[in-house]
């Protein structure tokens, strides 16, 4: 369930990264989109991989380990 939730989080950040990039690249022809797509993309990925170690944490933690 953990795990799920960190992936909903992490698909839903894409998205609005995405919607973002989108923006700036009309405004920029297109190359402050794509260094928005990256920047955020980056930031959802390393919020990911925290939401993840979190989750095996809390595992372990419920077994005792």
């Amino acid at each position: 369930n953990c795990l799920a939730q960190a992936s909903s989080t992490y698909y839903l950040n894409i998205a609005s990264c995405t919607t973002g990039a989108v923006a700036f690249g009309s405004v920029s022809l297109g190359l402050a989109g794509v260094a928005f797509q990256l920047g955020c993309g980056g930031f959802a990925y390393y919020h990911l991989s925290n939401q993840r170690d979190g989750c095996y944490l809390a595992y372990q933690t419920c077994l005792g380990l």
